[in-house]
């Protein structure tokens, strides 16, 4: 049975993408999450800085989390630019995306097949399915949305050059995976799931033969081979990938085996699902139970292997379906082992597609009479239905990082990453000792964590008790030497034991280790500011600043050190760079009227610009103390000393307690009638 004709194809595809977009739309209500959220997007200096010329820079010149992805990087600077920080449009854009990339598998298969409702199932199945919440309501991982549009679109591209063959359409071809590699280079083995199109239902195999269509690929291949260069050397600087020491090859080949069943079975079963899986090889505990499972999976594997090689004459769609599962889940089954996971939702992206066609295809084949084919098409689209419910649900899994993290405690075992993002999580809301029973849960777990030791010397830092923190951050970095979290406060705690040398001797290592490092150049500048030696602040800053031109937080750390030092000029031009930007840091507006009011340069002070400045600051940014002190300096620069006085007291009351007796002595100048420019 068929939708006749393609544009019933095209309709039943923009229904499809409809009902698609329906079921993802409660992601709109999700906020962003603490886990890579902040590395993508929302603490990213490149992307919030929007669509720039240094954007660009960063996208394509730089590894950044492990990964080189420069379309995934313009995509969210693409977002930044249309809706800011707004988390459910961010949302929407990767359920747009998905019901599109729904839309177009629909439309490849119908059209390769001649079986649009066989198809229509293998696309509700795919796109409906609660494994896909992963890669649509988690804003970060826009790469896995973005880069399957391109491989659809190739897909379609591909069946349309061999319908009817041309430079152009084998360019066009080659391009589009070339884009996909660009998102996200998960898509390496596209040639060999083209190769397998060959077989069918293009049915080239036996007309052309194997030689010819592996040459007719080589391009293909090439560009698969330099994506696969570049995403293993971004993962090795940024230190990803697990050595082998760590995890030895045979426990992975074990896993991996284990990991196609467990997608085979969450795909019919989808229950317990969580955003981090401990992986079994790096828990003494739950290895020996992983291992029987490994040896039947195994077996399993091997099995269903056989059976679909020695039939793939009388049933190639098994053979096709079965070696696009296997062979496009090859990147991520854990052979080369990114991370602390075993298996992962957002994996099953594009590879279970693989089953779906070869259960739904086979079925369809297997029923001759049209009644029982239509029946089998019912029931498969009422099946794919069923999911929309228990799809909805995983998605309010994602609304905040609390519900997603204690979740994913409620239905895995021994999850130490649970633990320690919840207690981040507690700390950052100062709730301290919530926040150490889970960091000591996860060390309990996981004794030779180097996050769980950071996190517990961070804690204590922030409890003043610096002793235990700096013994955690040690045994953090004998760990992991290239830790540059743990490393940056083991710093701060050497300041505040009193030893500014060995603080700066912290800091020094993490900038050296990650030269473009914001959070690094940033506390290093505080500390040679401390030890009096501003000039040498100032280099740190702009050599950071030279590559990474969208650091806006470090730029106005410039302009206000520059300030400092009497610079005021060249101050201003950085401030007044700062404002015009799409998104100004937070105290740029009262750094800006500070200046107008307190220079003693002629050129620069200007009373009126600074109380309008100061006004803005308080409108868009809050009452904040450095707004209501910029407001009093400015008042007092034009002249309103009752005034000046009456809002440097205001701020004295809301500032920190090393702020409050500068603050007062503002007050008290401003009493006496006495301008700060003076």
């Amino acid at each position: 049975m068929r939708l006749a004709g393609r544009r019933a194809r095209l309709l039943a595809a923009l229904v499809l993408a409809a009902a698609i977009l329906g079921a993802f739309e409660p992601v709109r209500s999700n906020g962003f999450v603490d886990y890579d959220d902040g590395a993508y997007i929302t603490k990213n200096p490149e992307v919030l800085g929007g669509l720039t010329a240094g954007g660009l820079r960063f996208a394509f010149g730089e590894f950044h989390s492990a990964n080189w992805h420069p379309l995934t990087w313009l995509s969210h600077m693409l977002d930044v630019e249309l809706f800011r920080q707004d988390a459910g449009s961010h949302h929407l854009v990767n359920a747009l995306l998905h019901a599109l990339n729904g839309a177009l598998l629909f439309l490849f298969l119908s059209s390769a097949t001649g079986s649009s409702w066989a198809s229509l199932v293998v696309a509700l199945l795919f796109a409906l399915h609660p494994l896909r919440v992963e890669s649509v309501a988690w804003a970060s991982e826009r790469k896995d949305v973005l880069s399957s549009t391109f491989f659809f679109a190739a897909l379609a591209a591909y069946a349309a050059y061999v319908r009817r063959r041309g430079v152009l359409r084998y360019g066009i071809v080659v391009l589009l995976f070339a884009l996909g590699l660009l998102a996200k280079p998960m898509l390496v083995t596209l040639p060999l799931v083209l190769l397998l199109l060959d077989v069918w239902p293009l049915e080239r195999s036996r007309r052309e033969g194997l030689k010819a269509l592996c040459l007719e690929k080589v391009p293909f291949f090439l560009l698969a081979l330099a994506s696969g260069g570049v995403t293993i050397a971004a993962q090795r600087a940024g230190e990803a990938l697990r050595s082998f020491e760590a995890l030895p090859l045979l426990v992975r080949v074990e896993n991996a085996f284990l990991a196609y069943g467990a997608y085979l079975v969450k795909s019919v079963w989808p229950s317990r699902l969580a955003v981090f899986y401990p992986h079994p090889g790096l828990d003494a505990q739950a290895s020996a139970f992983a291992g029987a499972l490994s040896l039947a999976a195994v077996v399993l594997f091997l099995a269903a292997s056989v059976f679909v090689v020695r039939g793939r004459e009388r049933r190639p769609w098994l053979f096709v379906g079965w070696g696009w599962y296997v062979i496009m889940a090859l990147p991520v089954i854990g052979i080369l082992q990114v991370g602390a996971q075993w298996m992962a939702d957002r994996y099953t992206y594009l590879p279970t597609i693989g089953a779906s066609v070869a259960l739904v295809f086979g079925l369809a084949h297997a029923l001759s009479a049209p009644r029982a084919r239509t029946a089998a098409a019912i029931v498969g689209i009422a099946f794919a239905l069923a999911f929309v419910p228990f799809t909805r649900r995983q998605i309010a899994v994602w609304k905040d990082t609390r519900s997603l993290f204690e979740h994913a405690l409620g239905v895995t075992e021994r999850n130490y990453v649970a633990h320690l993002n919840l207690g981040f999580l507690e700390q950052n809301q100062e709730n301290l000792a919530a926040a150490e029973a889970h960091y000591l849960a996860a060390l309990e777990i996981a004794p030779r964590s180097p996050d769980a030791f950071s996190n517990l010397g961070g804690l204590y830092y922030t409890r003043r008790e610096y002793d235990r923190a700096r013994e955690h951050l040690e045994r953090a970095l004998a760990l992991d030497p290239s830790f540059l979290k743990a490393r940056l406060n083991l710093g701060l705690v050497r300041r505040a034991l009193g030893d500014p040398e060995g603080a700066c001797a912290e800091f020094r290592a993490a900038l050296a280790r990650a030269p473009e490092n914001v959070d690094a150049a940033k506390v290093l500048a505080e500390e040679l500011v401390r030890a009096g030696r501003p000039e040498e602040a100032l280099a740190v800053l702009s050599g950071v600043l030279a590559r990474r031109a969208n650091a806006l937080e470090l730029a106005l750390a410039r302009a206000e050190l520059l300030a400092e030092a009497g610079r005021a000029r060249e101050a201003l031009a950085d401030l007044e760079r700062l404002i015009d930007a799409p998104m100004p840091p937070a105290g740029t507006l009262a750094a800006h009227a500070w200046l107008r009011a307190t220079s003693a340069d002629p050129a620069v002070r200007d009373p009126a610009a600074a109380l309008r400045a100061a006004q803005r600051a308080l409108a868009e940014e809050g009452s904040s103390w450095k707004a209501l002190r910029a407001l009093a300096a400015a008042l007092a620069a034009a002249g309103d000393f009752e005034r000046a006085a009456a809002a440097a007291l205001e701020a004295a009351s809301s500032a920190p307690a090393e702020e409050e007796q500068a603050l007062l002595e503002l007050y008290r100048r401003f009493k006496a009638g006495e301008a700060l420019f003076e």
